[in-house]
């Protein structure tokens, strides 16, 4: 079997597993050459060793490494070798730089095929020798520190022992030690304090002892096995955190948590005695409790608060709710708990989410929006939201309280339409016309668009129809008109009541002449229909003025009073007639 392939007689690098034990596992250089001394292959720490890359010492013969090397003589040396042999020869080796260093090398012979194979592993002696230099000295001062530990350790031991009572005495926590029948033998004055007894009360009693009163943590008796010192005793296991309530002179219940340490004084494995720490925690007891109720009250408050109270994730996903919140949505509250904001608001998202939580934590402020939600049964509502942040369990939250307000916002559109809808004949009114006119001529000095006009209308003696048929019929005229008005209208245009009997429309993109022509088929439309009701035929003619709307115009006045003045002379004229200013 062929190691190396045949492309290169003798190749490391396509062997990765040996080329990386040579690198970092050999400490020492390793060199591999043929009988005439050319360097066939080197390790990563023969490279290091001369100052030289892998791919410059390749190109290099043991004669430019060996300083002492004769390659006549050296290879007397070789040829003397059997295969498999290891001969150990001392000599200096040349660096990059050019200074030497002593080494010890270790010559052995390999056979490929017909071909000679040597494998130097060259160790730094200075290096080796000082390695061993540090190695005694390292020992040595190992032997030092090891008598200094010693010598602090007793001494450690001797102080510990002095202060060990003082620490017993001053410590917080109370210390009892019971002896392996579960008798109390000794008790610091923390734990005389925290039991409400002197010393010599404390010894009169044991573990088990029924005027300690003891109870586990659900206000059950604590049986005597039970105690943390007997379970210690009877299983040489260490107890943590036992919660259990004795009852103490002139202060009723006290709460304890009771760590218990088994002590192997006299036989290994085999408790002799037990160790027990209290702290009185009463009044954390007490506290737990006043924030139970207190988050019991804060849970009934958030779920029948009026308001829709919804706690997400920066994720966006309900961590709670009200159930005010569910209800107006349509889902049961542990139908919510868990829903992502999307599946009720669609224009939200989880990056929108994780944005405003960012937002309102450096802000450091509320953020109030109105939002449009869908119910489970895909109705929705409008809502004002109000959101901000607080710290939940360690993460960011985002706290949010909507409010139903499709009734108001139902009533800002109707009040929108009456400030823009005329009441009595359905057109716009005098303000929301001049505005749309406004916008017209602004789209003109934009563009070079198609020029639009304004016809202005007023119903010919008008005021006779009011006189004789009285105002209830002259409204009922007014509503006919604008109904002929709007008819003949495109969608585009614009109907507006400017006042009394005057009106007005606004035709987008048409010039003068079509103006003229639309005018003239409204003059005859009013004219040839009269208005029919309660028994009655009242005929109707109107005077229209024309307006090219201009890129002049400074505002929609200036419009309107040319509209007015060609208006004016269709009346001058004669009346039920069309004018063009």
């Amino acid at each position: 079997m062929r190691i190396f392939p045949k492309t290169r007689m003798f190749d490391l690098a396509n062997v990765p597993l040996l080329r990386t034990l040579l690198d970092q596992a050999l400490p020492d250089a390793l060199y591999i050459h043929g009988h005439d001394g050319r360097l066939l292959e080197v390790n990563q720490r023969a490279c290091e060793a001369l100052g030289y890359s892998r791919t410059e010492l390749l190109e290099k013969n043991m004669l430019d490494i060996e300083q002492d090397l004769d390659l006549p003589a050296a290879q007397r040396a070789w040829s003397a070798l059997q295969a498999h042999e290891t001969i150990c020869l001392r000599g200096h080796h040349r660096r990059r730089d050019g200074s030497r260093f002593p080494v010890e090398g270790r010559y052995c012979l390999f056979l490929w095929g017909d071909l000679r194979i040597y494998v130097i592993v060259a160790r730094d002696i200075d290096l080796h020798r000082q390695q061993e230099r540090n190695l005694r000295s390292s020992q040595q001062r190992v032997l030092e520190l090891e008598r200094e530990r010693r010598q602090e350790v007793a001494e450690r031991l001797n102080r510990s022992e002095r202060r060990y009572l003082g620490i017993v005495e001053a410590m917080a926590e109370g210390l009892v030690i019971h002896d392996e029948a579960g008798r109390i033998v000794t008790a610091n004055p923390s734990a005389q304090q925290i039991l409400g007894l002197d010393l010599d009360q404390i010894l009169e009693r044991d573990h088990a002892d029924a005027r300690w009163g003891a109870v586990r943590e659900d206000g059950q008796p604590l049986d005597a096995a039970e105690h943390p010192a007997a379970h210690c005793l009877r299983t040489g296991q260490t107890v943590q955190n036992q919660i259990l309530g004795i009852e103490v002179a002139g202060r009723g219940r006290r709460w304890l948590s009771i760590n218990a340490v088994p002590l192997c004084l006299n036989r290994p494995s085999t408790p002799d005695a037990a160790l027990t720490t209290m702290v009185d925690i009463t009044q954390r007891k007490q506290l737990e409790r006043d924030l139970a109720r207190a988050n019991e009250r804060n849970a009934t408050l958030l779920r029948n608060a009026s308001d829709g109270i919804h706690i997400l994730d920066p994720a966006g996903h309900v961590i709670e709710a009200s159930e005010s919140f569910a209800r107006a949505l349509g889902y049961r509250r542990d139908e919510i708990l868990g829903m992502h904001v999307t599946q009720w608001d669609p224009a939200a998202s989880s990056a929108s989410m994780i944005a405003l939580v960012e937002r309102l934590g450096i802000s450091q402020q509320s953020a109030q929006f109105e939002r449009v939600h869908r119910r489970k049964d895909g109705s929705t509502v409008e809502v004002e939201l109000t959101a901000n942040t607080l710290e939940l369990d360690g993460q960011t939250v985002l706290f949010c309280s909507s409010r139903d307000i499709s009734v108001r916002k139902q009533l800002e559109r109707e009040l929108r339409e009456m400030a823009t809808i005329d009441f009595l004949t359905g057109v716009a009114t005098r303000r929301s016309f001049v505005s749309r006119l406004e916008q017209e001529i602004a789209r003109l000095r934009r563009s070079r668009a198609e020029s639009s006009c304004l016809l202005m209308l007023d119903l010919d003696h008008f005021k006779n129809v009011n006189d004789r048929f009285g105002h209830p019929t002259g409204d009922e005229v007014l509503k006919h008109v604008a109904r002929l008005l709007r008819k003949d209208a495109r969608a585009a245009d614009a109907v507006g009541r400017l006042g009394g009997e005057e009106f007005a429309l606004l035709l987008l993109n048409t010039e003068p002449e079509s103006a003229a022509l639309q005018a003239e088929r409204l003059r005859q439309n009013v004219s040839g229909t009269h208005y029919q009701g309660d028994g009655i035929s009242i005929p109707m003619t109107v005077s229209i003025g024309i307006a090219p709307l201009l890129q002049s115009d400074g505002s929609a006045a200036d419009c309107i009073q040319r509209a007015d003045q060609a208006l004016y002379r269709a009346k001058t004229y004669g009346r039920n007639r069309v004018e063009c200013a």
